[in-house]
């Protein structure tokens, strides 16, 4: 009997040093305690300009240079496989181009000043394709697919010199989204999803060449799953190939704006609050196959693609938590709360110590950095004259662009900082101000 108690008082001790040691809901794991302090984040306010309208999507960073897009993560996602990385490199981060798409037209800006490059009317922001450049007569060209003149459908390449089209041709039918690039094309050719359930392929030119009829109306964008061309089809929003018969077991009832398609046949989908992983294969006869792998479900609905860092899937949620997950089997590695509700895309800055996260949570006055590898505040970045941040924040290079809303909130602005990461202070413990920003204009 005294042996039994003994052992029953040892387990009791040994539960509650355990207890002791986790950490509390909207903390890092147990590990992260013994972890070194985070790096500091310096910014400070290059310049802020007034945009005519508020962005019709995602800001879109460029290299008129036609550079290839730079190795990475799958995530956020861009329409291909695998999607570039978030952040390009430094070293051509004062060529790079950022695209503000608007109702009606396209801006092109410098990231260095703010300065207009060139502003192409007539096309909708929402259809340009968040792809690399492709090689035109007039240098590297952006695909286009939108409504034209008397809303007639259009299919355009824009100049990324100028923002001239170098090809502009007539569609038959009203397009449902951007167009995607055909993998392995040379010329290049292009799918366009169009109103009514169709898909339409097109040359280099703009020509049709052929169209696929889908059972529903088709969610944008088209994807890329294990190396083939994939829409989102009717109000079940199946996940199906383009010209290739129904996989078995299909992902289904996700939202499509919270697709991320990435390398090795993986795909990523988020149907409310449950985030799940697909493993896709292609199938000899063509298409694919999928099979579930894992399924997490969180405290929130998914917005916002998530972000593939290596076998890390980074995901944020409405309620008000950064996610990390293991790719292969879905462990929780960290969550941290971020203290308002993340429908944006988290973005990816590296640096020399490491990569951090970029958490921009709409329509509030504040952006959080995050180390990646345990979720670990970097600090806290204010927007100008407490003024809110709006969806669609990118990064060029060290550079971190968004547009911002200022009271009275009437007018929308792009508002850019230069970002530095700095070690650790010397002596600094977890936790005792440990990446605190310089205020926003102020030289660190």
């Amino acid at each position: 009997m005294r042996r039994l108690l003994a052992i029953t008082a040892a387990l009791a001790g040994a539960a509650a040093a355990v207890l002791a040691m986790a950490p509390s809901p909207g903390e890092s794991p147990l590990f992260s305690r013994k972890a070194p302090p985070p790096p500091r984040v310096r910014a400070e306010l290059a310049w802020e300009i007034v945009l005519p309208e508020a962005p019709d999507g995602e800001l879109l960073v460029v290299d008129p240079a036609g550079a290839p897009a730079p190795p990475g993560s799958c995530g956020p996602c861009a329409p291909g496989e695998p999607a570039a990385a978030s952040e390009p490199p430094r070293a051509s981060a004062d060529r790079l181009l950022v695209l503000v798409p608007l109702p009606g037209a396209v801006e092109a800006r410098r990231p260095a000043d703010g300065s207009l490059a060139w502003r192409a009317e007539g096309f909708d922001g929402k259809g340009l394709a968040a792809a690399a450049p492709v090689a035109s007569p007039r240098g590297p060209a952006l695909a286009w697919a939108g409504a034209g003149e008397a809303g007639a459908g259009a299919f355009a390449l824009l100049a990324l010199a100028d923002g001239a089209p170098v090809v502009r041709r007539s569609l038959d039918g009203v397009p449902a989204g951007p167009p995607l690039p055909l993998p392995g094309a040379s010329p290049p050719r292009w799918l366009v999803p169009l109103e009514g359930g169709a898909v339409e392929l097109l040359d280099a030119a703009g020509r049709p060449l052929e169209r696929t009829v889908l059972p529903g109306e088709v969610h944008p964008p088209l994807l890329l799953v294990a190396g083939w061309p994939a829409a989102i089809v009717g109000k079940a929003r199946r996940l199906l190939p383009v010209g290739r018969p129904a996989p078995r077991r299909a992902p289904e009832r996700f939202d499509p704006r919270a697709v991320a398609a990435c390398a090795e046949g993986g795909l990523f989908t988020a149907r409310g609050r449950e985030v799940t992983r697909w493993r896709c294969r292609r199938l000899r006869r063509g298409g694919f196959r999928c099979r579930r792998r894992w399924t997490q479900v969180l405290g929130g609905k998914v917005l916002a693609p998530p972000l593939v860092l290596g076998e890390t899937l980074v995901v944020g949620s409405l309620d008000t938590h950064v996610y990390a997950f293991l790719r292969r089997n879905g462990h929780l590695l960290w969550r941290r709360s971020v203290g308002h509700r993340v429908a944006s895309p988290v973005l990816r800055l590296g640096s020399d110590q490491g990569d951090l996260l970029v958490v921009l949570p709409e329509a509030t006055p504040e952006a959080r950095f995050l180390r990646a590898s345990d979720g670990e505040p970097a600090g806290t970045l204010a927007g100008p004259g407490e003024a809110v941040f709006l969806r669609g924040g990118a990064l060029a290079g060290h550079r971190l662009l968004v547009p911002v809303r200022p009271p009275p909130y009437r007018e929308t602005r792009l508002a850019c900082w230069e970002i530095r990461v700095l070690p650790p202070e010397p002596g600094n413990g977890r936790g005792k101000g440990a990446g605190n920003l310089a205020p926003a204009g102020e030289q660190p």
